[in-house]
């Protein structure tokens, strides 16, 4: 979650967010708070006040384009920026998932 946009005790009630929350129990995705801020942050702290209270982002981190144990690390948002095919195609798989699940996707 970003900071600033904690949206915890109402993940559950949103289709996609209970759909998402349905596969951290498998262990395919988790739950955390993001300590800093993140593209989310940026786009919710621009919407309208109504937005916020119906809208609820999805932030996929770190390990969709960080690689921290590299040497030298490469990190997001940077020149050193990288993107690890892998993670990326176990995240787009879960996010259709979660969309499916949801009834945003037939």
């Amino acid at each position: 979650l970003s900071a600033g946009f904690d949206v915890a005790d109402r993940c559950h009630l949103a289709p996609v967010g209970a759909a998402f929350l349905a596969t951290t129990s498998s262990g395919v995705a988790a739950f955390d708070r993001n300590p800093g801020s993140s593209d989310a942050t940026i786009v919710t702290s621009s919407m309208l006040p109504a937005y916020r209270g119906i809208l609820l982002p999805l932030v996929y981190g770190p390990g969709t384009r960080s690689q921290r144990s590299a040497t030298p690390p490469r990190l997001t948002h940077g020149p050193n920026e990288t993107f690890i095919k892998a993670a990326g195609a176990r995240s787009l798989a879960v996010l259709l998932d979660v969309l499916t699940r949801a009834g945003h996707v037939v």
